[in-house]
């Protein structure tokens, strides 16, 4: 659920942060697109989980103005993509 008035906050995660708590925080960013997580949350798992996946990382809109700015960077320093 969204809060209003909430500000807009970097999301940061490292290699102990959960999908689950990723996604809730995305959840609650404001993103136009922040209900249709689940299906993402289903793909992004099987990806991560399939070590002969090339995955590679591409954003459609405005993700970085939503917080997601540390959240990209930590899943590149991750290595969760190929390219």
């Amino acid at each position: 659920m969204i809060e209003p008035g909430r500000p807009v906050k970097d999301i940061e995660i490292d290699s102990n942060t959960s999908i689950e708590k990723i996604f809730d925080e995305i959840s609650k960013s404001g993103g136009f697109e922040s209900v249709n997580l689940s299906d993402g949350l289903d793909i992004l798992t099987t990806m991560i989980s399939d070590k002969d996946c090339l995955k590679f990382v591409s954003f459609v809109g405005a993700v970085i103005s939503t917080g997601l700015r540390g959240i990209v960077k930590d899943m590149i320093k991750n290595k969760w993509f190929d390219v």
